[in-house]
């Protein structure tokens, strides 16, 4: 969801977006895109020249990038980038180096991707990195550019092919920025060697993407379309569009108490009271989130996206939606709620 909105900076810039710019570092990039007039893809070399003396440097250490004398009256800041980056991490790099300049709080030296030690420190040493993270992912690939592409491609695939050919950006960048702005409706994954490495789902989504560490051909598609893929040298992206309804198979052929009750037969006694008012309670949640939803079928979708492709660290709730009578068992409580819904 995209909200009206007028940030002024501390120069008295206006910035006027229909765009949610969530933190002040993303604003700080996106007032530096407007005032400039940036479009991508970013020239970050030249843009980093213009505010600092950038210099290539050998490093001892795997290190990416080291900015020096931040907020030092009279002083030039300076940016030094390991040399022999490929032009891609470079170009990021350069972006996030320019965050930490331009980023007010950010003051002093700070040194990019080099271990510190456990302690108060590393927790502030963490946090400014992903400051300059979000300032560096704005700036290349910013909010108001990416939204006009949107309104050309909806799907996430193709929004992924775009900016990376055009914002120069790499795939996980892209990737990042595609899940953020794209519409709700999506669940998306990054697969290599068959095992699911990173998944996610638009802002606004119910349906669970697949888990991490589990392997693609165990990821229940039923309430998604079949999927677009974009690939790298070494990882293939997919994004599933959600359905916009699915067929409820059949009408139920006993009660679902009577259903729930058998299969909570299949745990422990001592888990079941808790079990039944668990599996109750997500249900309920699909349903409660189904507000507007007349139909047996659309309260089924509702409950396929509250149930599938859970990974519950609650092991009998697990049990549940695994057993072969749960899919019986969902049906049934659908059927009801429908009837329920269309009541007098």
């Amino acid at each position: 969801m995209t909200l009206a909105k007028s940030v002024l900076s501390s120069d008295g810039l206006q910035l006027n977006l229909t765009v949610d710019l969530e933190t002040p570092e993303e604003r700080h990039a996106a007032l530096l895109v407007q005032r400039r007039g940036l479009e991508p893809p970013i020239d970050v070399e030249a843009l980093a020249a213009s505010m600092a003396t950038v210099a290539n440097k050998k490093f001892p250490l795997k290190i990416d990038g080291l900015c020096l004398d931040l907020k030092l009256s009279g002083v030039r800041p300076k940016i030094w980038i390991s040399d022999g980056l490929h032009r891609v991490r470079r170009r990021f790099t350069l972006a996030h180096e320019i965050g930490h300049i331009r980023i007010p709080w950010h003051t002093g030296t700070i040194v990019d991707e080099v271990d510190v030690p456990h302690s108060r420190e590393r927790g502030k040493y963490v946090e400014m990195e992903a400051e300059a993270n979000r300032f560096a992912a704005e700036l290349l690939m910013p909010t108001v550019w990416v939204l006009r592409c949107i309104e050309r491609t909806h799907h996430p695939t193709d929004l992924m092919r775009l900016i990376i050919k055009v914002a120069d950006v790499s795939f996980d960048a892209a990737l990042f920025r595609v899940q953020k702005l794209c519409p709700t409706g999506y669940v998306g994954a990054a697969v290599r060697d068959g095992f699911i490495a990173w998944s996610g789902r638009t802002r606004g989504t119910n349906a669970k993407p697949p888990a991490v560490g589990s392997r693609l051909d165990e990821f229940d598609t039923l309430v998604v379309e079949a999927p677009r893929e974009l690939s790298s040298s070494t990882t293939t992206y997919l994004w599933w569009k959600v359905r916009d309804t699915v067929r409820i198979p059949g009408e139920p052929e006993e009660p679902w108490r009577e259903i729930l009750g058998r299969m909570l037969l299949s745990i422990p006694e001592e888990q079941r009271f808790l079990t039944q008012q668990r599996v109750n309670a997500v249900i309920g949640a699909a349903f409660s989130r189904a507000r507007n939803a007349q139909t047996a079928d659309e309260f089924y979708l509702a409950a396929l996206e509250q149930c599938q492709n859970r990974n519950d660290r609650d092991r009998w709730l697990k049990a549940i939606v695994d057993h072969p009578d749960f899919p019986s068992y969902l049906i049934a409580r659908c059927h009801q709620q429908a009837k329920k819904r269309l009541a007098p």
